[in-house]
């Protein structure tokens, strides 16, 4: 009898065990998803044209410049002789790179103001700081030198397991940590250099439409609507919204005259960095002098090492092995543009040399040497490959991935 009891408990075990992580029955939450034939016209309610949606569909029967046109998004406009464009990539804890080379950069008294700036992931963490100027460098100093993991997130098993939360932490302590630096103030700076014309682009990924998503943070910052703060603060939220480790970020649209909730992630799962799409649509770049810098918080390879034969450790590997080859054909997308435009390129990454080791994804003392690292080559004026048309010159004022 003993041994027919436990057989019926394990039974059960397993049973419960295949209905919760096979079928997803316990605890899921209901949503009130987009209707799919509905999903390109949906809108957040209040604010129009502060976003782009990347539509295959589209992309192959439109040129860029009508696809940027029906979006309903404001050009910049470039009103200098120079256009400078900066792109910051995902990465995580490595965004302390580009933060420290943000810092260095001014510390040497060259960097310039940019027209336009995009961010991805951590990089859209630091593309506001980076839009609005050095005043701002202190901000994302202390938040890539003094942050740690319970700073970005805790601990979520619990919920996970019995109440179908979707996701393995929570990142309330991430989104108190953009309340407390995305204030009104920031938002209204963000208008006003919106209104000379600069852009401030951030990208997240729409699971519900398997879709990039681009938003104009200035227009939304523009819009007068009582949610733009709210809005500002979600979607850089959901822009490091990695999935499964982060729970995604629900951002209420309107279609058909009804409301629907649309689930955002990490924009990383679509691309490392943005910008070639945008750029391309503007004959200014073909006109002016233009300067493309894009920071890769990253190394341009992964250090080879030894995978544990542990399923966390292989589906690890796996991810960063293809976030690394995805950031490669974003760069590469990028540089071909400047090429074909003969607008000048710059890029930066983390030094292969660099093979601090870390106790977690956000370990202080590695983000502090990385920061530091960063820092001191854009400081001292290391030197890079600059690539104008077929021509390639080493200069100095930037760093370059040995």
């Amino acid at each position: 009898m003993k041994k027919i009891i436990i057989a019926i408990i394990l039974i059960i075990l397993a049973l419960a065990g295949w209905l919760f992580f096979v079928k997803g029955y316990v605890g899921v939450r209901k949503r009130s998803a987009v209707p799919v034939n509905l999903i390109y016209k949906a809108q957040v309610p209040g604010i129009k044209n502060i976003r782009l949606m990347a539509d295959t569909q589209k992309i192959r029967k439109f040129t860029l410049k009508q696809l940027i046109a029906e979006s309903g998004l404001a050009k910049a406009k470039f009103n200098n002789p120079e256009i400078n464009i900066l792109a910051i990539s995902g990465g995580g804890a490595n965004g302390a790179y580009g933060a420290g080379v943000l810092c260095g950069w001014t510390e040497a008294g060259n960097r310039p103001e940019f027209d336009v700036v995009t961010g991805v992931s951590t990089g859209a963490l630091i593309a506001p700081a980076a839009f609005l100027g050095p005043e701002y460098d202190a901000v994302i100093r202390d938040i890539y030198t003094n942050i740690t993991d319970t700073d970005i997130a805790k601990q979520n098993i619990t919920q996970f397991l019995f109440n179908g939360q979707p996701s393995l932490l929570d990142t309330q302590p991430l989104r108190h940590l953009l309340n407390h630096v995305v204030t009104p103030e920031v938002v209204e700076k963000t208008a006003r250099e919106h209104a000379k014309g600069r852009r401030l682009y951030i990208a997240t990924t729409n699971l519900d439409a398997r879709r990039l998503v681009i938003w104009d943070m200035g227009a939304i910052a523009s819009s007068g609507s009582p949610q733009a703060l709210e809005l500002f603060r979600n979607v850089m939220l959901a822009s490091a919204s990695i999935p499964v480790a982060f729970p995604p970020v629900m951002i209420t649209v309107e279609a058909g005259g009804k409301l629907y909730d649309e689930m955002h992630v990490d924009g990383s799962v679509a691309t490392q960095i943005i910008g070639s799409l945008l750029v391309a649509a503007y004959d200014d770049v073909k006109k002016k002098k233009t300067n493309v810098y894009v920071i890769k918080n990253g190394k341009l390879a992964d250090t080879p090492e030894e995978v544990p034969y542990k399923v966390w450790d292989i589906a690890g590997a796996a991810f960063s092995t293809l976030m690394t080859w995805q950031s490669y054909g974003d760069i590469y997308r990028f540089f071909t543009l400047a090429k074909y435009e003969r607008m000048h390129f710059y890029f930066t990454c983390i030094p292969y040399e660099f093979n601090e080791s870390r106790k977690s994804e956000f370990d202080l003392s590695y983000m502090r040497k990385l920061f530091y690292r960063g820092d001191r080559g854009a400081c001292s004026g290391g030197y890079w490959f600059q690539r104008i048309g077929n021509e390639i010159k080493e200069g100095p004022l930037w760093l370059r991935s040995k």
